[in-house]
């Protein structure tokens, strides 16, 4: 569609250009909503299926559905629906990944860094690149973070503002280690932000957000304040499949098992 201005019949290239664009993002849209459902609603395949799938070469439209649907199935030990779909496709499981591992499954990390070494030194032969090494494995991340006290902000029933002790603290830890929070984390923390857009940015490693309240003080020296609010996208559910994984008796084949189905990418 085109339209005109100033003078009938005459057209204006960048608007022409910006109505394009939108068109083609709406399709793209579209059609990844059409992809995420015929994913979600594929036949479900047992695992010697999904093997084979995963050793055929030239595979249908229906068969890559098919075996996206198993790996997210594996991934994530729930049904999967659009949405899930959708999320991942959008970075969510790291995210979840590096929450789970803060929290709920924080004291089987050593063992989980300790079986992605292993599988990845056996893989490459002893031969690996030092930085993705350093990359997949979360303990580093995990203690950094915690460094940062960054799980004080998880916390249900707290107002958060930029200048309470915590929020300055943080602030100043992570300037001063802000390099290797780009390294790790891949964040970019300044002197120029904020306490508080420090912990979003933060936050958002997570998937998760600190909800607005309102402002508060006195004239001239009121305050955003935040609080944070369980999210409700369900992986309260992911995390309990993903804790009942392990087993005590067999930590390393459990451990394993969670972190080498070809369905996750670290």
């Amino acid at each position: 569609m085109v339209l005109t201005f100033i003078f009938p019949g005459a057209r204006c290239p960048e608007v022409e250009s910006q109505g394009i664009f939108e068109e083609v993002k709406l399709i793209s849209r579209e059609l990844k909503l059409n992809e995420y459902e015929a994913v979600a609603d594929a036949e479900d395949i047992s695992e010697s299926g999904l093997k084979k799938l995963q050793d055929k070469k030239n595979k249908t439209k229906i068969e890559r559905y098919q075996e996206r649907k198993a790996l997210l199935q594996q991934r994530y030990g729930v049904e999967v629906t659009t949405i899930l779909v959708w999320r991942d496709d959008d970075g969510w499981y790291p995210q979840l990944r590096l929450h789970y591992f803060m929290t709920l499954g924080r004291e089987l990390l050593p063992a989980r860094d300790a079986a992605t070494a292993k599988m990845q030194i056996e893989a490459g032969e002893n031969a690996i690149w030092k930085p993705d090494f350093n990359r997949s494995l979360l303990l580093a991340k995990v203690l950094m973070l915690e460094d940062l006290n960054i799980r004080y902000f998880l916390t249900p029933g707290v107002m958060f503002r930029g200048s309470d002790a915590a929020s300055l603290k943080l602030k100043q830890v992570a300037v001063e280690n802000r390099y290797i929070i780009k390294n790790y984390l891949g964040i970019s923390v300044s002197e120029g932000m904020t306490p508080m857009a420090i912990v979003h940015t933060l936050l958002d490693k997570l998937g998760v957000s600190l909800s607005y309240v309102g402002r508060l003080g006195s004239r001239g020296k009121r305050e955003r304040v935040y609080e944070f609010v369980e999210p409700k996208d369900g992986r309260d559910e992911i995390f309990t499949k993903w804790l009942n994984l392990y087993i005590p008796d067999q930590p390393t084949q459990s451990i394993n098992q969670f972190i080498a189905s070809p369905c996750v990418h670290n």
